[in-house]
């Protein structure tokens, strides 16, 4: 889908702008005023901030700080400079840094990338990265997904020490955008007949590119979710019935080649990386 729009921000990054204003103990109360920027615009969240008791050098800061402008590198340069006493501002920012440089990595062509200081939503619970992904602008239809980090929302489930992400969905708004851009397709192809192997950071991030040209394509594949041993990722092409797997390890990188295993003969075939899509495709 062309023209999504994915908004970003960090958790620890507000954290860091509250203990700027001198309001650290009050995250919530500005990160809850911060988040109806959209509805009353930047005015009424600074009035809604000055009723709760914030100073008028912490409003004239944050008027400030809401005025960067930028890519999303140079607002966090910019940030790293005026936080620079906040650990835990800093902190947010070093780990946005990397994940804004993983995401550079998969070749986000249909997505534009906003780095938004005003997302503030579910930080009673987010921990780390919020997102919140919107529909096309001449949809009107605003946000259709959203979600964040965390690290011990799960404890309130009885499920001790495991951190992740949770993203949720609009599936009625995503249908509706889908009908109005009249992306749904005459009729339903296979599922994925390609399965490209999981070897870690590096091999996946060059495994990744691939997937997503072969997919513009029209071509099913998936990148398997984790770097376990081949074995098991290729008894998941059988139980998927897939007919081909793609294997693009640290060796293969360094000689710029791919291995291409057919799931029915058992057989496998040594190629060159440059003509990975034209031979799948």
């Amino acid at each position: 889908m062309n023209g999504v729009t994915l908004k970003i921000n960090h958790r620890k990054i507000l954290a860091g702008i509250a203990g700027l204003l001198g309001e650290a103990s009050e995250l919530t109360s500005f990160t809850i005023a911060l988040d109806k920027i959209d509805k009353i615009g930047k005015e009424g969240v600074l009035k809604e901030l000055i009723s709760k008791g914030f100073s008028s050098k912490s409003i004239s800061t944050l008027e400030y700080l809401l005025e960067l402008e930028g890519t999303a590198a140079e607002q966090l340069q910019s940030l790293e400079k005026l936080l620079a006493d906040q650990q835990e501002g800093l902190e947010g920012i070093t780990e946005m840094k990397f994940i804004l440089s993983e995401l550079d990595k998969t070749s986000l062509e249909t997505v534009t990338l906003n780095f938004d200081l005003t997302l503030a939503r579910g930080l009673h619970y987010y921990t780390g990265m919020i997102v919140e992904v919107s529909a096309p602008e001449d949809v009107k239809m605003g946000s259709i997904g959203g979600g964040g980090r965390y690290d011990d929302l799960t404890d309130t489930f009885g499920l001790k020490n495991m951190s992740g992400i949770g993203i949720s969905f609009g599936f009625e708004r995503i249908y509706l955008v889908m009908e109005a851009l009249d992306l749904f397709p005459k009729s339903l192809s296979s599922a994925a007949d390609i399965l490209f192997a999981n070897f870690g950071d590096a091999p996946v991030a060059v495994a990744y590119q691939f997937v997503n040209q072969l997919r513009k394509q029209g071509v099913g594949c998936e990148l398997y979710p984790s770097e376990v041993k081949l074995k098991k990722q290729l008894a998941y092409a059988n139980a998927k019935k897939m007919t081909k797997v793609v294997l693009i390890g640290s060796e293969e990188l360094e000689n710029k080649q791919f291995v291409l295993k057919n799931m029915d003969s058992g057989e496998q075939s040594a190629h060159s990386l440059s003509d990975l899509v034209k031979i799948l495709s």
